[in-house]
Order: C-alpha cells, then structure tokens, then sequence
C-alpha cells in the first residue's frame, strides 16, 4: 500500500513538471540540454568550508571568551550595586530629585542662561 501511495506520487509530481515544462520561456528550455550533459556537481567536489570562513572551533571558542567576560562584567555590576545600608529614604528623595528633569536642567544651566541674558540687555 505504501508502495502504491509513493508511486502514485511521484506520478502526480511529474505529470505538474510536465504540465509546467511545457509553459516554460525558450531561455528556460533551451538550458536543459546543457545541464542534462554536464549533469549535477559531485558532493566530493565542493569544499566543506569556504577558504574565508573560520571553522567551527574557532567560534566556540570566541563564543565561551564572550561567555566569560560578560559574566565578569555582571559579576562587577553586582559588586558595585547600592550598599545595603543606605537609607532608603535618603535614595528616594535624591531619585526624585534627579527624576525632575525640567527643575534639574534649570538649576544646571540657570548660570548660563543669566549670562546669556546680559549678553542681549547690552
């Protein structure tokens, strides 16, 4: 039965390539001849790799530096974090502080603006 399923199938996909040579462009026809002589490369012919390409090694070994020099990194951001004595409510009152960005910028630059200010009263 199987064996029945797969030829029937295999009919059926050569009978629409059929169908489907016979609408094909001129261009399109006129290879076939030449592919069918020089037939399809040998596998053992193409290179595993290209020239340019580093293997396969090469990369895992890049990947697990990577690895470990991210893990130093978080390993450092967690040795830099906030101590666990400061007060909380000191952290939050300077984080609201500095969340005002409209009152931040305006205290930074209220020097500059002064001058800039005396600069056009003259």
């Amino acid at each position: 039965m199987a064996c029945l399923l797969v030829l029937t199938t295999g009919c059926a996909n050569g009978t629409s390539f059929l169908s489907d040579i016979e609408n094909a462009p001129k261009w399109f026809l006129d290879k076939i001849p030449e592919s069918e002589a020089e037939g399809y490369p040998a596998a053992a012919n193409t290179p595993p790799r290209p020239d340019d390409m580093m293997p396969l090694e090469f990369w895992e070994i890049k990947l697990a530096k990577l690895q470990s020099d991210r893990d130093k990194v978080l390993a450092s951001e967690r040795a830099e974090q906030v101590p666990a004595d400061q007060n909380s409510e000191e952290f939050l009152a300077e984080s609201l502080e500095f969340s005002d960005v409209v009152r931040f910028n305006e205290a930074e630059y209220a020097a500059e603006d002064a001058a800039a200010a005396a600069k056009l009263d003259q």
